[in-house]
């Protein structure tokens, strides 16, 4: 199984810029970032890890948040608040790249309801408003849980209507990241198999060129 690095392309020259959407207690990118730079590759002063969440109610939530946020700042990285994935343009860093960011990851993304339309209505708000932070070769990476009701969530007809192109479809375990624990939006601990991994079927990356229809094959 490929590493998460390797997936998402991450040791590119120049290093990409990379905006996380919807981190919980930002595990996921604080350790990820972390490893990048042990393996002696730099990040982008673009690498932006962001929440939903509020600082205050991140803190409420994640009792692990805040080793991760420490992390995150001693990589030069800190992370952002009140970052919404379906509003973009309004919420998103102010200080984002003026070219748009290379890659722009949502690991697990839910809207803290189980009813499978709101879950659509989030997939088709982001992939409306993430082109226009995209650079022009820019790429987006959604990792859903394998089954239902997540696969009735329908992540690429969301892309699709917003004229995205599928270039990989792959599957990945968050065991696979040692230090990352996936937690529910609600706080309080991850959901996941007996393992406490959450097994993954659709790394779904879209190119940020428009209008492609979709490609899909073999990782």
């Amino acid at each position: 199984m490929a590493s998460i690095i390797d997936l998402l392309r991450l040791t590119t020259t120049p290093p990409p810029s990379i905006l996380f959407l919807g981190e919980g207690d930002f595990s996921f990118s604080s350790t990820l970032l972390g490893s990048l730079r042990a393996s002696g590759h730099p990040l982008s002063p673009h690498t932006h890890p962001t929440a939903y969440d509020s600082s205050k109610m991140c803190h409420k939530k994640y009792a692990t948040s805040a080793s991760s946020i420490s992390a995150l700042r001693s990589l030069s990285c800190p992370p952002f608040f009140g970052v919404d994935a379906t509003s973009l343009p309004r919420t998103a860093p102010s200080n984002r790249p003026s070219e748009g960011y290379d890659r722009v990851v949502w690991m697990f993304p839910h809207s803290g309801e189980q009813r499978v339309h709101v879950n659509r209505h989030m997939l088709r708000g982001f992939f409306g408003c993430v082109g226009s932070l995209l650079s022009r070769r820019g790429h987006v990476y959604v990792a859903l849980t394998d089954g239902r009701p997540y696969s009735d969530w329908r992540l690429r007809e969301a892309a699709e209507a917003a004229d995205f192109k599928m270039r990989r479809c792959t599957t990945w375990s968050s065991s696979a990241l040692s230090g990352y624990t996936h937690v529910t939006t609600l706080g309080g601990g991850a959901y996941a198999g007996e393992n406490g991994t959450m097994e993954t079927k659709g790394m779904l990356s879209s190119k940020g060129e428009r209008g492609d229809g979709f490609e899909e094959g073999a990782p």
